[in-house]
């Protein structure tokens, strides 16, 4: 849970910095989008998006507003908090901290600000469904990290992504194009090599099922 080196934080009050905050930010797997509406900041993350409590020092609190109750968003897991946690590093780089606490214990998962960028048109024939080769041995270690053998490449709102499975169920990576044949996973930086009958990514080789 440490900081990145040079994460530099201010009591953020002002409605007018919230927009400076809004955007996509993406973890390997979790995808949060922060926008603002009538002066209030929210984050959807799964389910309704939550209204973000400002407490200072860059942490707000997500809570549900019901007609005029707020719900603490906590209520709802096994945690017993849950912060929305804004910062950048030296270079500038933002990020927002999901941060959640139980007992002594605080796990913070870091998700990296990334902007839309411009798809190549030729991405399009690269979504659909890819499968591990048969001829790859899959190392048992990989299958800690993606135990699945399948991809599947889609966009959805201008944003190119994969869908997997993992040891917490169906997940989504986001694509961060480089070039027409290379892409970056978005919150973990591997490369994804691809071409219109194979797709490497980690080591692995995957066809396209057709």
């Amino acid at each position: 849970t440490r900081r990145p080196d040079g994460e530099n934080q201010k009591n953020i009050k002002s409605t007018a910095e919230y927009e400076s905050l809004c955007g996509r930010y993406v973890g390997f797997g979790p995808i949060v989008d922060i926008f603002q509406k009538k002066n209030k900041l929210y984050a959807k993350f799964k389910g309704p998006a939550a209204l973000l409590i400002p407490e200072g020092d860059g942490v707000f609190k997500p809570v549900l507003r019901i007609l005029f109750l707020d719900i603490d968003v906590a209520r709802f897991t096994e945690y017993e908090s849950i912060r929305f946690r804004f910062g950048k590093n030296r270079r500038g780089d933002k990020f927002v901290y999901m941060e959640a606490r139980v007992g002594e214990s605080t796990f913070s998962i870091p998700l990296h600000y990334y902007q839309k960028g411009n798809t190549p048109k030729t991405y399009g024939r690269y979504y659909g469904t890819w499968v591990l080769s048969e001829n790859d041995t899959y190392p048992n270690i990989l299958k800690l990290y993606l135990p699945t053998d399948r991809l599947v490449f889609f966009e959805k709102d201008g944003w190119p992504m994969i869908k997997i499975n993992t040891w917490m169920g169906e997940g989504v990576l986001v694509l961060v194009p480089l070039s027409e044949n290379l892409a970056r996973i978005a919150g973990s930086g591997e490369i994804v090599s691809l071409n219109d009958d194979t797709v490497s990514y980690i080591g692995l080789s995957f066809k396209k099922v057709r």
